[in-house]
């Protein structure tokens, strides 16, 4: 899908695509019964989103299932659904307070930008038949009269979905213009996610940029992509989280994330195919060690050249600097510790350790086992 990606306008605007998921009462789902552990009871449908969370999938958990999020994976969660609190800090938790703060002042001059008229939205909507997908959409637009409604009839615009975002300047690369659908993609699927719960054809994205730039896109409804993320959502609570099963990990953050410790004594047989790549990594090492090798005599003839001088250069050109650095001061760590044993003990904190990957040099060529393979009849 990529950074940003483009939703499909779906023609069919009749009764299926007006149902109310909101309205559906929410039953436990099958298998609800084997939760994740410490969720005593299942909230009712008035509760908040964040009561939520632990007993089902959110808009906010489909991009990162679906391995869009580049600041969350499905690891991720896995943990807070399963074992909650176990997955890591979240990046830019100001960022995210900040986000909430200025929520209501994106609604705000996003009303005023298009003359709609926003309603919040305080209860989950659940999916008809999973109860467990639920969302929390940010506002409902209840009426539109702006040029950026003319060609629809009031009654269409009172069913637009609107969610709100802040998003910092350095990512303003990744939108697209104004009243596109191109955003990016974690966003997309949160959008079409909701216009699948509220039944809504389409969904305004609101997000001020930098704190300078508030633009609106628009999300039509994409039903054949809405059921493809609803049942990889689904698979997701039966085949990992009711079972408590984590999901492949594909870094090795996530592998440290699901097993932060090592099981002593526990040893697994290299496959082939990692027999090989370790032989390929045990080269490319050796071709850096050889390379470093080579800039360190460059240096040293570099040096070598420029004797006394400050600069080399090159037809006006600054090829090199070699300059005498200021002097700067350090706290001898040394002394400290012999003379005042104290202060060192007072101010010294654990750390908790993670796990150290050590790769051991490979003595010769690992033998790989030969495949024979005989000529069918």
């Amino acid at each position: 899908m990529g950074q940003a990606m483009h939703s499909n306008s779906s023609k069919r605007r009749g009764k299926q695509g007006a149902r109310q998921a909101s309205a559906v009462s929410v039953q436990p789902a099958r298998g609800m019964e084997a939760a994740p552990s410490g969720a005593q009871e299942m909230p009712s449908q008035q509760a908040s989103t964040l009561d939520w969370r632990p007993w089902g999938v959110g808009g906010s958990d489909v991009g990162a299932i679906l391995g869009l999020s580049p600041f969350r994976s499905a690891v991720d969660v896995w943990l807070d659904k399963v074992h909650r609190g176990a997955a890591p800090a979240r990046p830019s938790v100001v960022a995210q307070r900040v986000g909430t703060y200025l929520e209501p002042f994106v609604v705000q001059e996003y009303e005023r930008l298009t003359g709609n008229t926003c309603q919040a939205q305080p209860q989950p909507l659940h999916h008809p038949e999973h109860p467990e997908l639920f969302g929390h959409v940010d506002r409902m637009v209840t009426q539109g009269t702006s040029q950026a409604t003319t060609n629809q009839t009031k009654a269409e615009a009172s069913r637009i979905v609107l969610e709100c975002k802040t998003c910092s300047a350095f990512r303003a690369g990744e939108w697209g213009p104004a009243w596109s659908d191109l955003v990016p993609a974690e966003y997309l699927v949160q959008c079409l996610w909701y216009l699948g719960l509220a039944g809504c054809e389409e969904a305004h994205l609101a997000v001020l940029l930098g704190n300078t730039d508030l633009r609106v896109y628009r999300i039509r409804r994409d039903e054949a992509l809405e059921r493809h993320l609803f049942e990889r959502a689904h698979r997701f609570w039966l085949e990992h989280v009711l079972t408590g099963t984590p999901p492949p990990p594909r870094t090795r953050d996530q592998v440290e994330s699901l097993y932060p410790t090592h099981t002593a004594g526990l040893t697994r047989e290299a496959s082939p195919e990692m027999l090989t790549k370790l032989s390929r990594l045990a080269q490319l090492q050796e071709e850096v060690r050889l390379a470093e090798q080579e800039l360190d005599e460059i240096r040293q003839e570099v040096a070598l050249e420029m004797g006394p001088a400050e600069a080399l250069t090159w037809g006006g050109q600054t090829l090199a600097t070699w300059r005498h650095s200021r002097e700067s001061t350090r706290l001898d760590t040394q002394r400290l510790r012999h003379e005042r044993p104290d202060i060192v003990q007072a101010y010294t904190r654990q750390v908790s350790a993670g796990r150290r990957l050590l790769l051991a040099t490979l003595s010769s060529e690992p033998h790989l086992p030969h495949h024979t393979h005989k000529e069918s009849p």
